[in-house]
């Protein structure tokens, strides 16, 4: 080393504000140097991390600005645990230009803690106002269905000649949506039906009801047999109810000529 020239300053530089469990942040090692960029070959250093907390990569850049020059290893790291973190002061060895003489630099240590969930910033607030608004959302159209089903298995009938129309319309779409291949749409039209249709029958507008949400909101795909045995049973309940109610209109008709 030259006279009057000062060997390389290094340290450890921990950015962070908070570190939450299982998430990463940054960790940067500093050097920094006057003189030639070719000054110094730096042996790339190593962290030596306690139990709990794992080097996910590493990367380096190095900026000059006018004679002094700066090295800078960034490592990315994440805490697998929730507690406080030591990491060791770091060894830096180096070798000056033309000096055949290892020389080693020590970086002081870093101490911080980690926690099992810490709001880091903007962007996680909006990731979590997100969450909380689909979930909601979520909710309110699992309750609005359920309304909608029971308040119509429990209303009084309208026309009867009319509610005969609007099922058949309602079976009619029903199939349609069976030979498209639309099943959400299928178990929608099919739970409109199944309002109209059962009184007593709570285990099968259970059971319709449930895979309706599966369909919706949990990806299930029906097999095309399960789609052709809710639409027969529909069928069948559908032209039982219509006999009931043509016998119903034939006595009420007697008994008006009575």
């Amino acid at each position: 080393m030259l006279p009057g020239q000062a060997a390389p300053e290094v340290s450890l530089v921990y950015t962070s504000t908070a570190v939450s469990v299982n998430s990463e942040f940054d960790l940067f090692l500093k050097l920094f140097w006057q003189g030639d960029a070719d000054r110094y070959i730096i042996v790339p250093p190593r962290l030596v991390l306690p139990d709990g907390l794992t080097q996910v990569s590493a990367s380096f850049f190095s900026e000059v600005k006018g004679d002094a020059r700066t090295c800078t290893y960034r490592f990315i790291l994440r805490a697998e645990r929730s507690g406080e973190f030591t990491v060791q002061p770091v060894t830096i060895k180096y070798w000056e230009k033309d000096s055949g003489k290892e020389n080693a630099l020590l970086s002081d240590e870093v101490v911080f803690e980690a926690k099992a969930f810490i709001l880091q910033g903007p962007k996680n607030i909006r990731i979590i106002f997100f969450a909380a608004a689909g979930g909601a959302c979520f909710l309110f159209a699992v309750f609005m269905a359920r309304r909608r089903i029971f308040r119509r298995r429990s209303a009084p009938s309208a026309s009867k000649s009319s509610d005969r129309d609007v099922i058949l319309q309602k079976l009619d779409v029903c199939k349609q949506y069976k030979l498209k291949g639309d099943y959400r749409a299928f178990y929608q039209q099919a739970a409109d039906v199944a309002g109209q249709l059962f009184q007593r029958e709570e285990a099968f507008c259970t059971s319709l009801f449930e895979t309706l949400e599966k369909v919706q909101f949990g990806g299930y795909c029906p097999g095309a047999e399960e789609v052709d045995r809710v639409l027969r049973y529909l069928e069948k309940k559908a032209r039982a109810t219509m006999s009931a109610q043509q016998s119903d209109g034939f006595e009420y008709v007697k008994k008006q000529h009575q």
